[in-house]
């Protein structure tokens, strides 16, 4: 983290390396903090919460290049750690949609914060529209649940079945609809509600 502040911060880097992560807790909450709260809780504010910003970016561009020409499979760990790792920890609740071709293979994925209620969480004009675009027969959609608990709720359940009947209806395939908190995640089609 020192190292990632050095550049803008010279020798005070790791001293404001040791002073956000004791105000975020761990690595990883301060890795998922938005850039906001990161200017808020930093000295310097916006000029690291821009280091962190590209550090950020660069692991999850990192992660992201992986799934280029594989398959993307909801059950397979490699997956699940990228979506653990781009939304898992995040503060605020964010929809995550990955767009895949007849086989299965990645052709792209959209972060979005969801901004509203959760019964319309997922953001149904740009899902259709980046599918229509990436010519998607598949999408698997994501998201986060801030408060830890990888459960969907009747809401998330609501969106889902409503996303499926739109996606449905275009001849995407929703292939699941995941979870995460944390570590964990949670498949809604495991549990039969897809």
């Amino acid at each position: 983290m020192a190292r990632i502040l050095g550049p803008v911060l010279g020798p005070a880097a790791e001293a404001e390396a040791e002073r956000l992560i004791g105000h975020f807790g761990t690595l990883a909450r301060l890795h998922a903090a938005s850039t906001q709260a990161i200017v808020e809780a930093s000295s310097d504010g916006e000029a690291v919460a821009e280091a962190l910003d590209a550090a950020r970016s660069f692991t999850v561009a990192a992660a992201r290049e992986r799934l280029v020409g594989q398959a993307v499979d909801p059950d397979s760990a490699q997956f699940r750690d990228y979506l653990i790792s781009t939304i898992g920890m995040r503060a605020e609740e964010v929809v995550h949609m990955v767009y895949s071709d007849e086989r299965g293979l990645f052709l792209g994925d959209d972060l979005t914060n969801s901004g509203c209620a959760a019964s319309s969480m997922i953001p149904l004009r740009l899902l259709v529209r980046r599918a229509l675009d990436l010519n998607a027969r598949r999408v698997v959609l994501a998201h986060n649940h801030p408060s830890g608990l990888a459960t969907p709720s009747k809401a998330d359940i609501a969106a889902t079945s409503r996303a499926n009947a739109v996606l449905r209806a275009l001849e995407v395939r929703l292939v699941d609809h995941l979870i995460v908190a944390g570590g964990q995640v949670c498949s809604m089609r495991a549990l039969r509600l897809l």
